[in-house]
């Protein structure tokens, strides 16, 4: 929730004129914040159809360039939690990236959601989830807190809609320690 109903939208995995993009503002401009949720829609109806979405599924930029804003936050004073929601339909190909990412930013004011859609493996992202043991970094720096929730969207397609917001949500109470 924001106050100002202010919210950034980022992409990744997107062709933008000959370029593959693994981290932009979806509304393609300086500032990345769109108003409200009706932004969001709005921001990417406007993108889709001057890109072509493309892999490879990297997370690891966008979660850095995230984290690097929560860390401005903090040193700023500023008291606000960022929780990221990721919605992907393809299986992450920079795991050993994102999970160093992840590691850095444990400290962080900050919760990772991931939303699987579709019927890619995503195996990995069971692995980023963190439910089955603490990530560890490539130099074997655990992280000191489950900071991801990956929900799978294909689990929940014949639910009542809230049973897909109670998952998505239900491990952020306890990341906020």
């Amino acid at each position: 929730y924001d106050t100002d109903k202010q919210i950034p939208v980022f992409g990744f995995g997107a062709e933008i004129g000959r370029t593959t993009q693994h981290f932009f503002h979806v509304n393609q401009s300086q500032n990345p914040y769109v108003d409200g949720v009706q932004g969001i829609i709005n921001a990417y109806g406007q993108f889709l159809p001057t890109c072509h979405l493309s892999g490879p599924t990297n997370f690891a930029p966008t979660i850095k360039a995230v984290s690097e804003g929560c860390r401005q936050q903090v040193a700023a004073e500023n008291k606000s939690y960022t929780v990221l929601l990721i919605m992907t339909d393809g299986a992450i190909t920079d795991i050993d990236d994102t999970i160093n990412a992840i590691v850095e930013a444990d400290d962080l004011p900050l919760s990772i959601v991931i939303v699987g859609v579709g019927s890619m493996d995503f195996a990995a992202m069971e692995v980023l989830d963190g439910d089955n043991g603490l990530l560890r970094n490539s130099r074997g720096k655990a992280t000191r807190r489950d900071l991801v929730q990956f929900v799978p969207f294909r689990e929940f397609m014949n639910k009542p809609r809230s049973s897909l917001s109670q998952n998505v949500l239900k491990e952020i109470p306890e990341q906020f320690k």
